[in-house]
């Protein structure tokens, strides 16, 4: 049996350096927002400020026309919908902590790309990339797709939030996962 081969990440991703305006920022990305909890990531961030008043939430990568009815009863302040970003720094150089609640995802770029620049992530068991997540990395939190129960997500939220602890960067290079094609490939001419 092999090792499963992993996506890399850029060495750019090291080098983007945090914005931070004073807020604690927890970060959600995706597109396909549905998919990836959007609406369990409120709930959870919801129950988070209620310990940490002072969290703010910052949602990029989705249409905000279309997720603004999941913000009604928030604050103004307490949020921001960024849209989609271009550049990565635009968002990973913002957040403290990522989220990543997803129903199902078969790998989790954001996630390896926030490790990569020192973000704690806190992802859902139905994440590929939740078989890297360790100690280190951030928390792997389940997740009943029917009927969510965020408590031990809010509680791993607040553990990193508190916490000076830095994140251990995965080994995920685009170069390793190279050598990991050309190792399989002449393992199998060498079969033939």
């Amino acid at each position: 049996m092999l090792a499963p081969a992993y996506p890399g990440v850029t060495a750019e991703f090291s080098n983007i350096q945090r914005q931070s305006d004073g807020r604690t920022v927890v970060g959600f990305l995706g597109h396909e927002w549905k998919r990836k909890g959007l609406d369990i990531a409120c709930l959870i961030v919801t129950s988070l400020r209620e310990l940490l008043p002072e969290v703010h939430f910052l949602v990029a990568g989705c249409n905000p026309e279309e997720i603004q009815p999941l913000f009604e009863r928030w604050p103004v302040d307490s949020y921001t919908l960024a849209g989609w970003v271009g550049e990565p720094e635009q968002f990973l150089g913002k957040i403290d902590l990522l989220i990543h609640p997803a129903r199902s995802e078969p790998f989790g770029m954001v996630v390896a790309e926030a490790n990569a620049v020192g973000i704690p992530t806190i992802v859902s068991e139905h994440c590929g990339v939740a078989a890297l997540i360790g100690e280190g990395q951030g928390s792997v939190c389940a997740l009943d797709v029917q009927q969510p129960e965020v408590s031990h997500w809010v509680a791993a939220c607040y553990q990193w939030l508190v916490q000076e602890k830095a994140v251990t960067p995965l080994s995920l290079s685009w170069h390793g996962l190279a050598e990991q094609h050309i190792a399989l490939y002449q393992r199998l001419l060498s079969q033939r």
